[in-house]
């Protein structure tokens, strides 16, 4: 086991919509469209925040993470968490650096324990995981000694998986870990050089699925071996940002490619079958880029982003499909100024 250092001290109705610079918004898009309540939460220092994360918390309340550029005093960047009530007012906020003040950090995902405390992962120049408790109390938090970025983090049996990209060696490779319930490391696998993993999932033989750029691969319980693993760019989709689990299938979310002319055609899902064999692939034309996709129930739902050079507008998207990926709601959404919907989660009403 690595060594760790801890803490020495303390939407189908309406979805919820994190935006960059913490803009959320609640929009009854699969019915009559209209916005329920958006709002900007701003830090107490009114500098640049960025919101990469929304999880469901105790009693309908709902918790948003992300980081503040933090100027005085330094490190740069912080961790920002808000827990809000179902109606958007604040329960309350925490500015938090890891490790005692030792570093900064950027929080880029979370996810809720059985007990609906909350654990978070991102950056601070080192991998580390930090957990709070329901009033934002710290349990406990880690710096463990590897030069990780983690970009998602799920529950799994007896433990949390996560996924990122190692720079412990000169090649940044793309890994995948889990730890127990504790936040020891259990095991951890890195992947080929130049990968990036961006979003992982579980998989019904208690192993994993793991996404990013065009590369998805799947590892078994042990997380010793790989199960199987593509490259998908000759099929079609690139810059992978997604994998859900749907029953004995995957849904990927990423760029549709044209291999022939080098082109991309727009936002796509793929399904794999279980062995990672592509059932179809939905391309959704447009010079948009995927952000992300969440799987909910029986819909999967994309936003996307696009802002042009020189234009104070950015132009976000956001795509409702059935399972077989067709079509049910889009609905475009404009803001001055770089607004990007970075995550999608139903509220326990199913809102």
């Amino acid at each position: 086991m690595k060594k760790k250092v801890p803490r020495t001290s303390g939407y189908i109705g309406i979805i919820i919509l994190v935006f960059v610079y913490f803009v959320i918004h609640i929009s009854i898009i699969y019915s009559q469209q209209s916005v329920t309540w958006q709002r900007l939460y701003d830090d107490i220092q009114h500098k640049d925040d960025y919101g990469y994360s929304v999880s469901l918390a105790d009693s309908g309340n709902i918790y948003l993470v992300g980081s503040i550029h933090y100027w005085i005093p330094s490190p740069d960047y912080r961790i920002y968490v808000i827990k809000i009530k179902p109606d958007s007012d604040t329960i309350w906020s925490r500015v938090l650096a890891v490790n005692n003040e030792l570093y900064g950090g950027e929080a880029f995902c979370s996810a809720i324990t059985d007990d609906s405390n909350i654990i978070i992962s991102g950056d601070c120049g080192y991998m580390y995981t930090l957990k709070l408790n329901k009033n934002g109390s710290i349990l406990w938090d880690y710096v463990y000694p590897h030069y990780v970025t983690n970009y998602s983090i799920i529950n799994s049996l007896n433990g949390f998986l996560l996924c990122g990209v190692n720079y412990d060696s000169a090649t940044s490779t793309g890994y995948v870990l889990k730890l127990d319930i504790h936040g020891n490391i259990i095991w951890q696998h890195l992947l080929y050089p130049n990968t990036r993993m961006l979003s992982i999932d579980n998989t019904n033989d208690y192993g994993s699925i793991s996404a990013g750029l065009n590369y998805v691969v799947r590892l078994d319980s042990s997380g010793k071996d790989i199960t199987w693993e593509r490259f998908y760019d000759n099929y079609g989709c690139v810059d992978i940002k997604s994998v859900k689990k749907f029953n004995s299938s995957f849904f990927v979310g990423g760029m549709g490619f044209d291999s022939s002319n080098h082109s991309i055609s727009g936002p796509c899902i793929v399904k794999l079958n279980d062995n990672g064999n592509i059932v179809f692939r939905r391309i959704f034309p447009g010079i948009d880029g995927l952000v992300s996709m969440k799987l909910l129930k029986d819909k999967l739902i994309l936003t996307t982003y696009h802002r042009s050079n020189g234009n104070d507008t950015c132009f976000n998207r956001i795509i409702i499909t059935d399972i077989n990926g067709i079509v049910l709601i889009q609905k475009i959404i404009n803001y001055s100024g770089d607004v990007t919907i970075q995550s999608v989660e139903e509220c326990t009403n199913h809102d």
